[in-house]
């Protein structure tokens, strides 16, 4: 739902006119697209489960793993949909493209998210330790890192809507 509130409001690239049609009797979630989904789901879930095991290799408990777990999740699909805004733009081109709903999703996924790690009520009741600083920077640069692939696929799928 996150995705859709933020697609709807995206600017059309400026590739879009030149890639084919889709063929009028192709489904509307392809092999192609439902794999595309998939690995990029499975990728962020990687990047969570890696650094949960990190966290607890490094004496912490699980309550405190799981919250770092957490927050890579929410970082890793921010990530995606910064990722997924174009086929072909680099991520950074949030900042030549802004997106004003992304900007509100944000903030709102800024203030949950502090509400769920911080807040102790909430806290216990999703049985985390609150992460430091390190541990959200941890996230970060990893949720950063599972990003990379789907990023260098799109400069090998730019230069296929590139005239020539």
């Amino acid at each position: 739902p996150v995705c859709s509130i933020a697609f709807e409001a995206e600017i059309e690239e400026n590739t879009v006119m030149k890639r084919p049609p889709r063929p009028i009797r192709s489904r509307l979630f392809s092999r192609a697209i439902l794999t595309s989904g998939m690995m990029e789901g499975v990728v962020v879930l990687i990047a969570a489960i890696i650094v949960f095991l990190a966290i607890g290799k490094m004496g912490n408990g699980s309550d405190h793993a799981r919250a770092v777990a957490f927050a890579t999740l929410i970082f890793g699909n921010v990530g995606l949909i910064l990722t997924l805004r174009s086929r072909t733009e680099p991520l950074w081109s949030f900042f030549r493209r802004p997106n004003p709903a992304l900007l509100w999703i944000g903030f709102v996924l800024i203030i949950l998210s502090g509400i769920v790690l911080y807040v102790p009520v909430v806290v216990d009741i999703f049985h985390f330790e609150p992460p430091h600083g390190k541990d959200l920077a941890l996230s970060m640069i990893v949720a950063a890192l599972s990003m990379i692939g789907f990023e260098l696929a799109k400069v090998v799928r730019k230069r296929k809507y590139r005239y020539t």
